[in-house]
């Protein structure tokens, strides 16, 4: 049997509280002038066909709740009485001096929709026709799970009224039929007005609560309501907020594709959902018959993080409007736990609907809520569809510090981000910092429980042996092992030339493109590092050729000296990334042309001492099968030529025709999403450039039991000056300085052997009669009484 769980009777078993009142609906039938107060009253003027979507209550709330005229009155009269009594007093004169009316013969219906199943609704009727003699007898015959019928005699009636209470049927709907009594010697039927009294149970969230708005940007719900606005794979909220603004390490990713997204949803929802219009009003949508040129027969998003077998409450809504004849749009929703629940809900016109489940999250901490056409769906399209869900569970707090968290380097003035993650904290969260590990603590700052990171300006306290901490109220957590701060000022510059995917077009913000992930990485680790961004989209390998390049370029294609190999080498980097997808291909030049200007920009780079990493092709769309194929033979040539300085930007991104992965395109068949983003990066960092480019910090050597020898060398590269050694040991001896080129011959040094003290030593080994190369530096410390502790370095000089 299927759930028709359309309000959450079952909600009041949930962790979040219920709050209950009374709601009054009041309604007016007569004459447009003489109509009741609009702010508390719906009036309805159009004996014949009316239809009002959403009645408001006493309050001037919106209800929800629609009535429609389906079978039209004979017309509309008066006079009735316009000075109440008894049960009917508090109906004003507007509402009781006129009326539809029906004959003997006839009858008026009208049907209330999206009321909520199992509440109970109390229908209050009041007729009145003064000046009249006789009998008028009015019959009322109330429809729902159950039926009621009540009889009211409208001769010179001030005061009595006719009452009865039931229940929606299934559907959520009750009509009320309006006609004379079978057998009675009434002539005619009125209906002045009518008051609907039922209980309001409002959802009140619980802090922990997550709430979710399926829909587009420019209509987000605003904060504690998490917006997702992307309906394909790759849409994703990767630390959703809770009601209580803090994080709660749950994310949320589509698993499945929608089609798109909706717009026409109510953007008046009933008060008793506590669902905010601009969540009501738009959602994913998938239909099995084609639409918009594609057909998504199923759609599924994935809530991850949760504790295993953790208890959790689903509330589910989606609505779209659809007011002259209504398709049943109805959606079967799977929610995937422990176990699995079934649940529908028909979106068409629905303002106070919703359905429910509760169920235990997977052992990997996951609940998956899959959606398909219910078989009622009788839309064209199938269409089914997603407009909000609500999660109720019951959090644990944690705290954990993610940034710094062990052999970072980061020097004096320097910026980084004390980084962690946490989650329904209801604490500020303390920053410490300690240079002793751990003896003591110097106070940094107090933050909001909502936040993540911290901007932390390096203080002057120079130690090798520093620790942070986070705390929050009880929870606490320090880095992991020691990090370093240091006076030395020294800056590695990492240069990106390229096109659009080095720029980081297809990217959602350019914050999510690979290159500035890369920079924030590194970083992160490592103050020194910085990376320099010169790419531009639509950028080719002439573009980037050296400055003073003999090549012959195609008419109109001018070397781009401000974004070129030359001016990336005008920065003296430690390295340099070439990342060019496709411009070349599109540009109708051939492999081999591609290949000779490829092999010019990586010349100028070696040629300069400065290692280059050049990226493979990227897939892209393209209509001719013979540019698919120059993509691909581009892309075996740079993996073949330039081997492990090579990163293979093909693999993982590219479809078997060449085309990029459905689930990575940006929407434009050119560039790649987030999620492609994320897969660049990660073939960056695997190459470990950093670590091969920028050996300036400390080492620790203690292979020699009762000895630490900890050395530092700088500038790397060096531009000019002398080569800065600082080191510390626990003896006097003798250093040892030898240098030799790629070609492993020695290169002479101006003084080899340096005596130095017990403790900290500075040296200077001049270096100004050094050419510009790549030197392996080797180092012998001839301790007093002991053996040698020998350190490896590579320096790049400029």
């Amino acid at each position: 049997m299927k759930s028709y769980l359309y309000f959450a009777i079952l909600l009041l078993f949930f962790s979040s509280n219920i709050y209950s009142q009374t709601e009054s609906i009041l309604i007016d039938f007569g004459n447009p002038s003489a109509s009741s107060d609009v702010n508390s009253w719906n009036n309805i003027t159009d004996n014949s066909t009316e239809f009002i979507s959403n009645l408001i209550n006493s309050d001037n709330n919106n209800t929800g709740i629609s009535v429609r005229v389906t079978d039209g009155f004979n017309g509309i009269g008066s006079p009735g009485t316009q000075a109440t009594t008894g049960s009917a007093s508090q109906i004003p004169s507007t509402a009781s001096q006129d009326y539809f009316y029906g004959t003997s013969i006839d009858s008026g219906v009208l049907e209330f929709k999206n009321l909520i199943v199992g509440k109970d609704y109390t229908f209050t009727m009041f007729a009145s026709r003064i000046g009249v003699t006789g009998v008028r007898e009015t019959q009322y015959f109330i429809e729902g799970l159950t039926t009621e019928t009540k009889i009211l005699d409208a001769v010179e009636n001030t005061g009595n009224v006719v009452s009865a209470t039931l229940k929606p049927r299934l559907n959520g709907t009750i009509s009320l039929t309006v006609s004379t009594p079978a057998g009675s010697s009434s002539t005619f039927n009125y209906l002045n007005s009518l008051e609907i009294n039922y209980p309001t149970d409002q959802v009140i969230y619980s802090e922990g609560a997550l709430l979710i708005d399926f829909g587009v940007d420019t209509n987000a719900s605003v904060s504690p309501w998490n917006n997702l606005t992307d309906p394909y794979l790759g849409g994703s909220i990767s630390n959703l907020t809770n009601y209580g603004g803090s994080n709660s390490g749950i994310s949320l990713s589509v698993t499945d594709a929608f089609n798109f997204v909706n717009e026409n949803g109510t953007t008046e929802p009933g008060i008793s959902i506590n669902i905010p219009g601009t969540a009501t009003a738009n959602s994913f949508f998938g239909n099995t018959i084609d639409y918009l040129g594609k057909t998504e027969p199923t759609g599924a998003v994935q809530f991850s993080n949760f504790s295993p077998n953790e208890d959790i409450d689903v509330k589910i809504y989606a609505s779209r409007l659809d007011y002259i004849e209504p398709d049943n749009k109805e959606t079967k929703y799977e929610i995937e736990g422990l176990t699995t629940e079934t649940v529908y809900l028909n979106a068409a016109n629905n303002t106070n609907a919703f359905v429910t489940a509760s169920l235990k999250a997977k052992t990997d901490g996951t609940i998956t809520i899959k959606m398909s056409p219910g078989s009622n769906n009788t839309s064209p399209y199938q269409f089914f569809y997603l407009g909000a869900v609500v999660i109720e569970y019951t959090p644990e707090p944690s705290l954990a510090l993610t940034s710094p968290n062990g052999g970072e380097f980061w020097q004096v003035g320097k910026v980084p981000s004390i980084a962690w993650e946490s989650n329904s904290l209801s604490n500020d969260v303390t920053l410490e910092y300690s240079i002793d590990n751990g003896s003591t603590w110097i106070n940094i700052a107090t933050v909001s429980s909502v936040t993540s990171s911290y901007a932390w300006s390096v203080p002057d306290d120079v130690s090798e042996e520093c620790l942070v901490r986070v705390t929050s109220g009880v929870l606490t957590d320090a880095s992991d092992d020691v990090f370093e701060i240091s006076d030395d000022d020294s800056t590695c510059n990492i240069v990106v030339i390229g096109s659009s995917t080095a720029e980081g077009l297809g990217a959602s913000a350019i914050e999510n493109s690979w290159v500035l992930k890369y920079a924030e990485a590194l970083f992160q680790n490592n103050t020194m590092l910085n990376v320099v961004n010169l790419g531009l989209g639509g950028l080719t390998t002439y573009d980037l050729l050296p400055t003073e390049s003999s090549t012959v370029l195609p008419p109109g294609v001018t070397i781009k000296t401000d974004r070129n190999i030359t001016k990336a080498l005008s920065y003296n980097p430690v390295a340099i990334i070439l990342n060019l997808p496709s411009n070349d291909t599109s540009n109708g030049y051939s492999t081999s042309t591609q290949l000779a200007n490829f092999s010019e920009i990586n010349s100028e780079a070696t040629n300069s001492a400065v290692p280059i990493w050049i990226t493979t092709t990227q897939p892209r769309y393209f209509s001719d099968p013979a540019d698919v194929q120059t993509q691909r033979d581009v892309r075996d040539a740079i993996l073949s030529t330039y081997t492990d300085k090579s990163l293979d930007f093909w693999i993982d991104i590219a479809a078997v025709d060449g085309t990029i992965l459905p689930n990575l395109d940006s929407g434009d068949g050119t560039h790649v999403n987030d999620a492609g983003h994320s897969i660049l990066l990660n073939k960056v960092m695997d190459k470990n450039i950093d670590d091969l480019t920028c050996l300036t910090s400390t080492l620790n050597d203690n292979s020699i039991v009762g000895e630490n020898l900890s050395l530092k060398l700088y500038p790397n590269p060096l531009i000019e000056g002398d080569l800065n050694l600082n080191f510390r040991v626990l003896n006097a001896g003798v250093l040892e300085v030898n240098f030799f080129n790629a070609l492993g011959q020695k290169v002479a040094a101006q003084q080899e052997r340096y005596n130095f003290k017990t403790g900290n030593n500075k040296l200077k080994v001049s270096m100004d009669h050094i050419k510009p190369q790549v030197l392996y530096c080797v180092f012998d410390f001839m301790l007093d009484g002991k053996d040698a502790i020998t350190k490896k370095y590579t320096l790049f000089v400029r």
